[in-house]
Formats: structure tokens, C-alpha cells, sequence
């Protein structure tokens, strides 16, 4: 969610950033970055500005879920 909501937002999100914002341990927000990126609806790549920070950005898929995911859910928790 929080990398959707970043997307949204135009801006760019380092992976440890993304744990932050989800206030989740790091060790299980990159155990879930992996599983995202294995099953294709996330993808990582190294900061333009820093070679050393992962900035994680969502799949055409992953987007596409997303969306379907919040559109199933309006009305319903917003």
C-alpha cells in the first residue's frame, strides 16, 4: 500500500522508508519485498542519486491489483 500511495504521490520510496511507513520491522518488510518482487508485482531498483538505496516501484500488475484491490474496498473502509 504505502508504495502505491507513493507512486500516487510522484515520489520515490527506499525500501527501508516503505517499512517505516508501514511500521512494520524491517526484517519482515524486506521478507514481503521479496515475495512481492518474486511473485512480479514489485521491482526494485538502485537510487539514481545513491547506488546503495533500493527504490521500489510496482509492476504494470501490481498497479492493476492495487487498484481493483481499492475500488473492491470503496464505500467499505473509506
Amino acid at each position: 500500500m504505502v508504495v502505491y500511495l507513493a507512486e500516487q504521490e510522484r515520489r520515490e520510496l527506499r525500501a527501508s522508508v516503505a517499512c517505516d511507513e508501514a511500521a512494520i520491522a524491517h526484517a519482515t518488510g524486506f521478507a514481503w519485498i521479496n515475495r512481492l518482487e518474486e511473485a512480479a508485482l514489485l521491482r526494485r531498483h538502485a537510487s539514481s542519486e545513491n547506488s546503495k538505496y533500493a527504490l521500489l516501484r510496482l509492476t504494470d500488475e501490481g498497479r492493476l491489483r492495487m487498484g481493483a484491490l481499492l475500488a473492491e474496498l470503496d464505500g467499505e473502509w473509506f
